[in-house]
């Protein structure tokens, strides 16, 4: 098994940005879901309200981070551009949070992008994995890394009548070889020099029925899902991991190797 695609995705709910080499921190790779918009309630928006957000394209621009959306571009340098921000008070599904505010002009672009008041925030204290103290995130749903296998979505692409992108999935680790599904019986792994643990499945929901080039929404994959990667209320595809040790980079073409299953 090897690392095909390395996906890190800085603002939350918006385009990814392909990776030849990822680097790791203590809230899992570098810059993932580093930040996120939230509306005048403090209530993060996500591709389940604002489809939207699938069009807007991220980039690495030398020390910033580059946002565009039909042509109109915005960059921000993460390291000034929440000096002196507000803080308020945010939530992301049940967990409230402190966050701070970017610049007001910052905010503005977005708002005028989403035609309506919104905020780019980052955190303003520390979050952690649900049952996993020792795991620390940002703004992902749940956990530090998600994990799929090319072969679920190869076996999942036999069952539509159109194939659909990986990039519906937004994992941030994508690999090659095995069997389909078979990341659902991993424990503990080296991914190069670098230690993992798993964390827990991946629940779908309605944002992999949009597409990530388009916007537009559909039925598909999860009504098909449903019928084989149904678990309680859950459908089931990929699975959550947690950084453990070892070194602190990933890259593409790197092996995957399990130590318990």
């Amino acid at each position: 098994m090897q690392v095909s695609q390395l996906v890190v995705y800085p603002i939350k709910g918006m385009a990814g940005i392909s990776l030849e080499e990822a680097r790791l921190s203590d809230t899992g790779i570098k810059w993932d879901r580093h930040f996120m918009l939230t509306d005048e309630a403090g209530i993060f928006l996500s591709q389940r309200s604002e489809p939207i957000l699938s069009q807007f394209k991220t980039s690495f621009i030398e020390d910033g981070i580059g946002v565009e959306l039909d042509g109109h571009v915005m960059v921000f340098d993460p390291k000034t551009a929440f000096e002196g921000g507000k803080e308020e008070n945010s939530r992301l599904f049940d967990n409230y949070l402190k966050t701070q505010q970017a610049d007001a002009d910052i905010n503005q672009w977005f708002s005028d992008a989403l035609g309506k008041k919104v905020t780019l925030v980052r955190p303003a204290q520390a979050r952690f994995v649900n049952n996993h103290p020792d795991s620390r995130i940002h703004f992902p749903d749940s956990s530090q890394i998600l994990l799929l296998g090319q072969a679920s979505l190869d076996l999942l692409n036999t069952k539509l009548d159109t194939s659909l992108n990986i990039d519906r999935f937004r994992a941030n680790i994508i690999f090659t070889g095995g069997e389909p599904h078979q990341e659902d019986g991993f424990r503990q792994m080296r991914i190069g020099d670098t230690s993992f643990d798993y964390v827990k499945a991946c629940g779908r929901c309605k944002v992999t029925t949009i597409d990530q080039q388009t916007g537009e929404k559909g039925m598909e994959p999860l009504n098909t899902l449903n019928t084989y990667r149904k678990s309680g209320k859950s459908i089931l595809f990929g699975v959550y991991l947690k950084w453990t040790g070892g070194g602190d980079k990933l890259q593409v073409g790197d092996s995957l190797r399990l130590e318990n299953s």
